[in-house]
């Protein structure tokens, strides 16, 4: 078997190349190819790249230090590597702030913030951003309450397959919040999420079933 030490990625994160060493990290951590699973290697690579500036490195990082175990659990240092990341445009590091910032157990509780996050991350296409987005529209949480708005991030999300952002576009259909009561666009999109396992989904609809919605 290839010992990961002979690979070109190896090599190029040894001298040096950020992006060498984020993928280095990510390998020992996935325990992909030739490396061993490693998360005390994988964390020491991404510390590598992070201490460059790449973002990447920078969100796994936090991961880590938000996680806890390899290293010693900081929230703290995982928010802060969270928002060097989204500076730089990382959509998953605005997203998890912005999780962050809506439950309110790791920094203070920030309904408008988190909007703002969920915000930069959906218009890079983040499906879990476009969904949480929409909830906050839905609810008026952080944002003045908009059921189209909703529905738009929802229905971006819904086209990528999530199956959460599904089921949130058929209760608005069922519901008739933002649009006239539509059952079988209702039905439509509680199918699909169903077909994806979701519970709260599946469970709606078998009451149109069970009631000949």
């Amino acid at each position: 078997m290839a010992d990961y030490k002979d690979s070109d990625i190896y090599k190029k994160a040894l001298g040096g190349d950020a992006d060498a060493m984020c993928l280095v990290g990510l390998n020992f951590a996935m325990d992909k190819g030739s490396f061993p699973k490693d998360e005390e290697q994988a964390f020491t690579w991404f510390e590598k790249a992070a201490e460059q500036g790449h973002a990447n490195a920078q969100f796994y990082l936090g991961a880590f230090y938000q996680k806890g175990g390899v290293v010693e659990k900081n929230d703290k240092k995982a928010v802060e590597l969270y928002h060097q990341a989204a500076e730089q445009g990382h959509a998953n590091a605005q997203l998890y702030l912005g999780v962050l910032c809506q439950e309110g157990t790791v920094v203070e509780q920030n309904y408008k913030k988190a909007a703002e996050f969920y915000h930069q991350a959906a218009e890079q296409g983040l499906a879990y951003a476009q969904d949480f987005l929409g909830f906050l529209y839905q609810r008026g949480l952080g944002v003045d309450t908009n059921y189209k708005k909703a529905a738009q991030f929802y229905r971006q999300a819904a086209e990528q397959g999530n199956a959460n952002a599904q089921f949130h576009l058929g209760f608005l259909y069922q519901q008739g919040l933002g649009f006239d009561t539509d059952y079988k666009k209702a039905a439509q999109f509680y199918r699909q999420a169903a077909e994806r396992g979701h519970g709260f989904a599946q469970a709606s609809l078998g009451l149109f079933y069970q009631n000949g919605a």
